[in-house]
């Protein structure tokens, strides 16, 4: 069973796979234009093809997603949701654009392109390759995993510090060590805090 987050993707897969039941999540927002009704009109001609609110915990044998978490206020949160959905040993098939090509695509996201294999791997993912053509990544569900949002909340604040960082020193190319250490503590406060207490952490809790 597959779970599809894109119309088109799902009048696609459903070409491909004949005898596979593809569903189609449909937003839970009241004002959501999406799936476009257009999309959904042209899908009922296809049987396999079904649209549905909400899906259940280890369900599906694959999952893709194209060009969506750039779109979304907290990514995290519907990745680990997604990852729920999926059987172990079931597969996501996700493409993202994290940069700002467009107007839709949230600045606070852009960070993700940098960090986004390690958010997986901490939900329980396994890379395993790309799609035909390099666009999207591939990831295999080697187990189920309960999110542990503060190490995950951690490391996405780190992730969007670095990205910051990196963002000023291509502007300052010639700012000292001193500079760029006064520009972090001045992006976040308790950066250096935050970084110590992790090296602690590895040091004395490390697996």
């Amino acid at each position: 069973m597959f779970w599809i987050l894109e119309v088109v993707s799902a009048r696609l897969h459903a070409c491909t796979f004949d005898n596979r039941s593809i569903s189609g999540l449909q937003s839970r927002h009241p004002r959501s234009l999406y799936p476009p009704q257009h999309g959904i009109a042209v899908s009922k001609g296809i049987p396999t093809i079904r649209f549905i609110s909400s899906a259940e915990d280890n369900t599906y044998d694959a999952l893709i997603c194209t060009d969506v978490l750039e779109h979304v206020q907290d990514p995290l949160v519907l990745l680990a949701d997604m990852i729920g959905k999926l059987r172990v040993e079931g597969h996501l098939v996700i493409y993202n654009c994290f940069y700002p090509l467009i107007a839709c695509h949230l600045p606070s996201t852009f960070h993700f392109r940098y960090s986004f294999d390690l958010f997986c791997s901490l939900l329980g993912l396994c890379k395993t390759g790309k799609t035909k053509g390099d666009h999207a990544t591939i990831y295999r569900k080697t187990g189920s995993i309960a999110p542990n949002w503060p190490l995950l909340r951690e490391h996405e604040t780190m992730s969007a510090i670095a990205y910051e960082a990196n963002q000023w020193n291509e502007l300052h190319p010639r700012a000292t060590r001193i500079e760029r250490s006064f520009y972090l503590m001045k992006l976040h406060p308790k950066y250096y805090a935050v970084r110590a207490k992790r090296v602690l952490r590895s040091l004395f809790f490390a697996p």
